[in-house]
């Protein structure tokens, strides 16, 4: 990935849209999307949200992943000394 392409996808990742990208980087919209296009299809990324899975800048944590699976339960909220049961 080449540095410019990465500084697209990190502000993409920062929020904001291809169009805010393209104009703080001084290139047009279609060029950032063109470059967005590149960079995902040499990953075999389907969605932004896939690409930054592949990358590894998006993690789900440990425990999301075990309540997903079913494999623990959530802990619930500590009790309030005094409340009903």
């Amino acid at each position: 990935m080449t540095p410019r392409q990465a500084q697209l996808l990190v502000a993409r990742a920062d929020g904001l849209t291809a169009k805010e990208a393209a104009a703080d980087m001084g290139i047009t919209l279609r060029t950032a999307k063109a470059m967005y296009e590149r960079v995902a299809a040499r990953h075999g990324a389907h969605s932004t949200i896939d690409l930054f899975r592949r990358l590894g800048w998006l993690r789900v944590p440990d425990d999301m992943r075990a309540l997903a699976s079913g494999s623990r339960r959530v802990p619930s909220s500590p009790r309030r000394p005094g409340a009903l049961t």
